[in-house]
């Protein structure tokens, strides 16, 4: 008995003495993901991501012990398309300042045995996203398997595993992704769905990392790959499907000397890369000759602005830190103070990890952000006697108008319904063109042209509106309606650099939010007039001051006083002149077009007003914040 006794003693103290076994997430076969799936009403969206690391502690004797904490790297999330990628990367997780989402489990309330090695429960975790901490009451599935390790990974590693599974709901309003972005077009409720594999190592398993460049190799299109083992010294090379090893000689400064062994299409070779920013240079030296090399740093990528600063009044924003924080690497700002353009400020460079600064010549895509200069185009020819607003679209369009359609709505359309955004048209905007892509004609772009309400019954935005009216003016004044604008409207205030098409001369260049920049540059838009507008702070900082006054009833260089009473046959309840009424006489109206985004506010009342442009796309958060600063400064 007192054997029995002493037997049970032991292995209580055993049992009670027991670790509990630790499970890495860094998944050696990277086939472990996240799922983040956003049911929105026009654009449902399914990405992944599968940097994920983390450690668990976890006893198959004790499951309500579980302890651990489970990471994302928001570098790795990927969309199928690819702006949705860098859009998510940047603008909506901002992995530039939050490189992580986390899930750290607190702790277990239940857990049940369901077979063997398979559990079920509810644990209480905390999820991080963007800074914001929020708890999380989950179901997860835990699966544990015993030796698997090997036969999983191909005998590289021997060990145990630990599957888990759990799914919930992120809000996206309270962790403040991708603000002020509608419902209908992304969703409020992020569906995030983990299925994840641990391992316990009997063998802890050898750390290696990948520094990576992708370069081009002379002046061909074959992507040339560098990966660098942890420790140092040896690298492998991919051109194309040729795989080559090498070693590293040195590395300082940027500066990357290796050399590769003998080829028998190269022979021995040896080369340097320098790496600076997100550009990579350097050369190769083969029995051939020297091949140069050039391309970016993809997983070295940073942004870093070179800032000038003008004028007292930006100095006191901290735009250095606020834009690269964003991934912003060009900016122009323009403030308006009593109806009078106070002010404007240039900063960073044209194109990330270049040192061309922005100047005050510096050209960015407006967007629709460009529409009023077509309106007030429009009412300038008005005043002319070359167009009536009460006139239908179709009566200057003839075959090219708007079809009938079944309730004859089409016929109805007048130039102040475009005007005034009540044509009924639902399509919200057009998506640009590759600029060494076949642009189809503006009135090809606009399609069929479905009308969703009856005529002059209700607003809403369409770039439809904009792209029909552009068309009107063309037809109404006999030239284009970009060479109306310039005639019209930017040569009595002065304005000479402003204007649409191509890539013109001292233009920035598009940028991802992420802060990479765009594959393209730019794009170009047939509905040039709605989405195609480039213009510097300047120019376009003249042009509001100008439609400041206007709103608010002043001697202006837009209108005449006699040609005054227009305003009030296009104005509507949310929008005058295509531009956005808010509240206590804000006025705003924004622009985002491939690579860019820009905004601008005007106060009817004060004279007020603020212009920033950014060659970033989708970057509401930064606009907004730099704005209201430029705004309150006095």
């Amino acid at each position: 008995m007192k054997r029995f006794l002493a037997f049970g003693l032991l292995a209580l103290a055993s049992s009670a003495l027991a670790k509990p076994l630790d499970f890495d997430y860094k998944d050696p076969k990277e086939m472990s993901a996240v799922s983040l799936t956003l049911d929105s009403f026009m654009e449902p969206m399914v990405g992944y991501a599968r940097g994920i690391s983390g450690k668990v502690q976890f006893d198959p004797e004790h499951p309500e012990r579980a302890i651990g904490k489970l990471a994302v790297e928001v570098s790795s999330v990927q969309f199928s398309n690819d702006g949705y990628t860098q859009t998510a990367q940047g603008y909506a997780l901002n992995g530039k300042k939050w490189p992580q989402l986390t899930l750290e489990i607190r702790k277990v309330e239940s857990v049940k045995k369901i077979a063997a090695g398979r559990f079920e429960g509810v644990v209480l975790a905390d999820f991080t996203c963007r800074g914001v901490t929020k708890p999380k009451r989950l179901k997860v599935s835990a699966t544990y398997l015993p030796g698997r390790a090997e036969e999983r990974t191909n005998g590289q590693h021997k060990g145990d595993l630990l599957v888990l599974r759990t799914q919930f709901g992120v809000s996206r309003r309270e962790h403040g992704i991708s603000e002020g972005i509608p419902d209908d077009l992304v969703g409020d409720t992020v569906q995030v769905g983990v299925a994840v594999v641990g391992i316990h190592y009997v063998e802890p398993p050898k750390l290696t990392v990948e520094r990576r460049w992708e370069m081009e190799v002379g002046f061909r299109d074959d992507p040339l790959w560098v990966q660098v083992e942890r420790g140092g010294k040896t690298l492998r090379v991919r051109a194309g499907d040729q795989v080559v090893d090498g070693t590293i000689l040195s590395e300082q400064g940027g500066r990357v000397a290796f050399q590769l062994e003998p080829n028998a299409s190269y022979g021995p070779a040896k080369g340097e890369l320098i790496v600076a920013g997100d550009r990579t240079t350097g050369s190769l030296k083969t029995r051939e000759g020297e091949i140069p090399l050039r391309g970016r740093a993809v997983t070295r990528f940073e942004t870093v602005p070179k800032v000038e600063l003008k004028g007292r009044g930006f100095a006191s924003l901290d735009l250095p830190k606020m834009m690269g924080e964003a991934g912003t690497s060009g900016m122009a700002v323009a403030r308006i103070r009593d109806h009078a353009l106070v002010e404007t400020g240039r900063f960073g460079v044209v194109r990330a990890g270049e040192v061309v600064p922005v100047d005050e010549g510096t050209l960015f895509q407006a967007g629709s952000m460009g529409q009023p200069v077509l309106h007030i185009a429009a009412l300038k020819l008005v005043s002319l006697g070359q167009l009536d607003l009460q006139k239908t679209v179709n009566f200057y369009l003839k075959e090219e108008g708007i079809p009938a359609g079944e309730k004859g709505w089409g016929e109805q359309i007048t130039v102040r319904d475009l005007m005034r955004n009540t044509a009924g048209f639902a399509h919200d905007k057009f998506a640009g063109i590759r600029p060494d892509a076949k642009a189809p004609s503006l009135r090809e772009s606009l399609g069929k042209l479905e009308i969703a309400k009856e005529p002059g019954t209700a607003e809403g935005t369409s770039a439809v509106n904009e792209a029909l009216l552009e068309l009107v003016v063309a037809k109404a004044a006999g030239r284009p309606a970009a060479q109306v604008v310039t005639d019209l409207v930017f040569a009595p205030l002065g304005i000479k650099r402003s204007g649409y098409g191509a890539h013109p001369a001292g233009a920035a260049s598009g940028h991802y939010s992420s802060g990479q920049p765009t594959f393209d540059g730019y794009h170009v838009y047939p509905a040039a007039l709605e989405s195609g507008l480039w213009t510097n702070a300047k120019e376009f900082g003249t042009f509001l001051v100008e439609l400041g006054k206007l709103i608010a009833g002043r001697p202006n260089l837009l209108l005449e006083e006699k040609d005054r009473p227009l305003l009030a046959q296009v104005d509507s309840a949310k929008s005058i002149l295509a531009v956005r009424k808010g509240e206590e006489g804000d006025y705003y109206l924004g622009g985002d077009p491939y690579g860019f985004y820009c905004q601008f506010y005007l106060d009817k009342t004060a004279g007020e007003g603020a212009l920033v442009l950014q060659n970033r796309m989708m970057a509401w958060q930064l606009s907004g914040q730099v704005a209201k600063a430029v705004r309150g400064v006095r």
